[in-house]
């Protein structure tokens, strides 16, 4: 530690007031600008650099925050464009992250979490939560409560999308209902009346089920009946019977 590697005989002070100096305490004792300035002083000739475990031991802040993403345990063969676009996405999120956190000296930890349906691999987030002092959350999926346990720890939390759960947390998602409302109307102002809706993540997904939801409050609002057959998750579509989507 810096107490012991810096304090007396090296220096004649104690470790308590190289901590201090370190720490940037003064109280309750007063430390005189010389003796400050010679544990700086053997600090920099040192090279010493703080142990960040060891000071979240005492203070228990690590300066880490955790971004939780979901692992899909999916063959090579089997991924299509819109986990390459998860993927995609994921990387500038980090990077948009990145940009606020290094200038506030917090550092960032990768929580994997799967979210599967296949057998052979338990739904679980195996990623410790007690190195990080907050978590951002992307993409919740109800149909993988692993966010309630995070917030029931008390670990401050915001979501990346919708918030699927009964829990008042912060997120940061576009509008999904309100953007899908205007597309439609203004389709529907051009005199289309077979306007296809095709949701790439399924249609029990809440994303989808916002977006349904503006797409059928457009049509509602323009006296057009909705065909749910124009409905489609990705994996379905036929467009051929549509006008435009």
């Amino acid at each position: 530690s810096a107490s012991s590697t810096v304090s007396r005989p090296f220096l004649g002070v104690s470790r308590a007031t190289v901590s201090r100096v370190l720490s940037g305490q003064g109280a309750p004792i007063t430390i005189s600008d010389t003796t400050r300035q010679l544990v700086l002083d053997a600090v920099d000739k040192l090279g010493y650099r703080p142990n960040r475990i060891a000071q979240s031991l005492m203070t228990k802040n690590t300066q880490i925050i955790g971004v939780s993403m979901a692992a899909y345990a999916t063959p090579p063969d089997e991924i299509d464009e819109w986990h390459d676009l998860y993927t995609a996405t994921l990387g500038k999120i980090i990077s948009g992250i990145q940009s606020v956190t290094v200038r506030r000296n917090y550092d960032l930890q990768l929580l994997g979490r799967s979210e599967t349906d296949a057998k052979d691999v338990p739904i679980c987030a195996n990623s410790p939560l007690d190195f990080v002092e907050g978590v951002i959350y992307t993409s919740p999926n109800p149909a993988y409560d692993l966010y309630t346990p995070i917030i029931e720890e008390g670990i401050p939390l915001v979501m990346i999308g919708p918030n699927p759960s009964s829990h008042s947390v912060s997120t940061v998602s576009g509008d999904n209902q309100g953007a899908i409302y205007a597309l439609t109307a203004a389709l529907l102002k051009r005199g289309h009346r077979r306007i296809a809706l095709v949701l790439p993540r399924g249609l029990a997904n809440l994303l989808s089920q916002l977006r349904e939801r503006g797409y059928r409050l457009a049509h509602e609002a323009y006296g057009v009946p909705v065909d749910s057959r124009l409905i489609l998750p990705q994996t379905e579509a036929k467009l051929n019977d549509a006008s435009c989507y």
